[in-house]
């Protein structure tokens, strides 16, 4: 028997594919979508959750209410809240992609189109849970992860020197507190939780962050 909310536990069955969630906490939930060839993700929105998209593998096309682009491996988008959007594999052997919820809630979801008759319907129900096994990504903090050609590593942030042996192009998420600027007592966050971004983004900006609010935590995502 399963239980309808708990996702750790199970993956859920789509008719492009299948999803899965590989690590939570009170802020956002992170999960590895995989989608067929030329199947696509209902055209839907959310209303209070900011999205973050990474391709790992195969090249998708993400699509709007006015335009599209051609997403490919190790690049990513952000998708700002009631913003409609759907993802198509166009890859020969279907894609494989990470997607970032803040906050956590799989019913925040508003279904224009679906190619599967989902119109109008809420996220899927336990009818569509099936068991993980060990073969599934699962990431936890103090424990370095791999999957596909990629590693995962959890880090505590206290100062740039905390970021370990970065990379220009691997990417960040934020996982729990954030960088921030202080302007007339005002304490203004630069990068916020859910946030995904490159490392070479990072430094960038670096000169904008005065410091970081208590328990600052990374995903370090790299090749």
């Amino acid at each position: 028997m399963f239980i309808e909310d708990d996702y750790k536990n199970n993956l859920v069955s789509k008719p492009w594919g299948h999803e899965y969630l590989i690590y939570e906490n009170n802020n956002l939930g992170i999960w590895i979508l995989y989608i067929d060839e030329q199947e696509r993700t209902s055209f839907h929105c959310h209303s209070k959750k900011l999205t973050g998209l990474i391709v790992l593998e195969g090249n998708v096309e993400v699509s709007f209410l006015e335009n599209k682009s051609t997403l490919k491996p190790f690049e990513k988008v952000m998708i700002r809240r009631g913003l409609f959007h759907s993802t198509k594999s166009i890859s020969k052997n279907g894609s494989i992609i990470i997607e970032i919820e803040t906050p956590k809630h799989k019913n925040d979801l508003i279904r224009l189109e679906d190619n599967y008759g989902r119109q109008g319907q809420s996220y899927e129900n336990k009818t569509k849970y099936k068991a993980k096994d060990s073969s599934h990504l699962w990431i936890e903090e103090g424990k370095l992860s791999k999957f596909l050609n990629y590693k995962f590593e959890i880090v505590n942030v206290d100062a740039e020197s905390d970021l370990p042996n970065m990379n220009d192009n691997d990417i960040c998420i934020l996982l729990s507190g954030g960088f921030y600027n202080k302007s007339q007592q005002d304490v203004l966050e630069v990068l916020s939780v859910g946030d995904c971004f490159y490392y070479r983004i990072y430094k960038t900006i670096n000169k904008s962050i005065h410091g970081m609010l208590d328990n600052t935590k990374v995903l370090i995502l790299r090749k």
